[in-house]
């Protein structure tokens, strides 16, 4: 017996090749392309993996920075954390650093926008342990708008303590909230 396709077609919202059923209902205004066409439909879906990626790797970085530091950091670091250190690694240049790298890992992207075949997905076609299936892309596109989320909650708790997320939670005063 000949198994049910399903899955998305180029009528769908994330024009995104996937064989489950989640995450694939367009709403109304976004299908065929949504307002502005397919190219930023997939420009829009392939922005949200990068920045879900980097989002979960920054809310991981703001936990992380409150629970350890590197014995190498001892030359440049002071104890800042979270918006301070982000000051104090663009003043010894190793933000412009991060930002090269970024560029570096942006240029096959900006080659598959200009060729039209960008596809929505952000693979960059690395893959060792084969991970790489659709009920996991669709896991990390979940993951990284919590991540989004995450971070800016983060990032504005510190605005407001002046604290990392670890030690506004250990401040907290938990007998009393309940």
């Amino acid at each position: 017996r000949a198994a049910v396709a399903r899955g998305p077609n180029m009528q769908d919202r994330f024009a995104y090749k996937t064989s489950c059923g989640y995450d694939i209902q367009a709403p109304y205004w976004a299908e065929n392309g949504g307002i502005f066409g397919w190219a930023d439909v997939i420009w829009a879906r392939e922005a949200e993996v990068k920045h879900g990626r980097i989002a979960m790797l920054a809310a991981t970085g703001l936990i992380v920075q409150d629970l350890f530091t590197l014995p190498f950091y001892s030359k440049w670091y002071t104890g800042e954390k979270v918006w301070a250190l982000h000051d104090k690694l663009v003043e010894i240049g190793a933000a412009t650093q991060v930002l090269g790298l970024l560029l570096l890992l942006e240029v096959p992207f900006i080659q598959k926008a200009l060729d039209g075949t960008l596809d929505g997905t952000g693979d960059y076609g690395f893959d060792p342990l084969s991970l790489k299936s659709d009920r996991r892309a669709v896991t990390e596109i979940k993951n990284g708008r919590l991540a989004m989320l995450g971070f800016s909650g983060m990032i504005h708790g510190n605005f407001i303590t002046g604290k990392g997320p670890i030690a506004a939670l250990t401040s907290l005063d938990w007998h009393q909230s309940f």
